[in-house]
């Protein structure tokens, strides 16, 4: 559905492969970089041949068919995948991850990126294997400033360690991707993932992320880029005072460099609720 001056206009079907308008075709993440300029992405059934991923283009107010990311069945041999997120830095020029399987049943994490409104083939995240060998790894989102400068996060693991990791983009070209800086000690039961990201600017971003505790129970963490720099993992403050058992940060969306707010929920016995959690730079 497009927002035109404040209103709402009907909900559109996309078209695309044959495939594509058989049951099971979804869009999972949406980006619009100016007015009329938008990509979406999700997965959509292939018949014997899996679930690809696919993205599809708005330009100029004119959405255009839903295509299979170029050359997807060379990564994606085991045939499931999952567009996880999508974010565009200009109009025509965005980037998307997310994960495919190998033929062994072991998911990898992929970036796809456009370029003057081409997509290009979908390519492994430069530098992973040196942290996680071949071993399962997602790309759970991403959020690009501008054309050429994106921050995504996800996880990679072995068995039932999970590790949230987070890899920039800079004027193109995808850097190494790094462990949250002091991450490890929060996580005492080895499960951990980045959940979302919001970058106002080249090289400042707010992300948070979920850990589990020493008792299973899963818990969220905030973490900051400044100039460039991750900071390390902190929690949020004031739970203890709702007397919560886990919590859940869905989404981050920061205005400015030093100015994010974050929603999502928490557990607590009899008393389930709303988390609102906003930061400030303090000058």
């Amino acid at each position: 559905m497009d927002e035109t001056n404040g209103v709402w206009g009907k909900a559109l079907e996309l078209t695309g492969p044959q495939s594509f308008n058989h049951n099971g075709a979804g869009v999972d993440s949406l980006s619009c970089a100016s007015v009329g300029n938008c990509s979406a992405g999700g997965t959509f059934p292939k018949g014997t041949h899996g679930e690809p991923s696919f993205v599809a283009n708005e330009t100029n107010g004119t959405w255009g068919p839903a295509r299979e990311i170029p050359r997807f069945a060379k990564l994606n041999v085991g045939g499931s995948s999952e567009l996880r997120s999508i974010s565009c830095g200009a109009p025509g020029n965005c980037d998307a991850v997310g994960q495919y399987q190998q033929k062994s049943g072991v998911t990898r994490a992929y970036i796809v990126s456009e370029s003057k409104g081409a997509w290009g083939p979908a390519f492994n995240v430069p530098g992973l294997t040196k942290l996680n060998g071949r071993h399962m790894s997602s790309l759970t989102t991403i959020s690009c400033s501008s054309k050429g400068n994106c921050s995504a996060g996800g996880y990679y693991g072995n068995g039932d360690r999970q590790i949230a990791f987070i890899v920039n983009e800079k004027n193109g070209i995808w850097g190494t991707p790094m462990a949250i800086p002091g991450l490890v000690v929060l996580n005492k039961d080895h499960t951990s993932y980045m959940q979302t990201i919001s970058c106002a600017s080249i090289g400042n971003c707010g992300a948070s992320g979920t850990y589990s505790d020493s008792a299973g129970n899963a818990q969220s963490f905030l973490v900051n880029e400044t100039n460039g720099t991750w900071g390390p993992a902190i929690v949020i403050q004031g739970l203890q005072n709702l007397k919560a058992d886990s919590t859940d940060v869905l989404s981050i969306s920061c205005a400015t460099s030093f100015s994010c707010s974050a929603v999502g929920g928490f557990s607590a016995p009899n008393n389930n609720g709303a988390v609102i959690v906003s930061t400030k730079r303090q000058h």
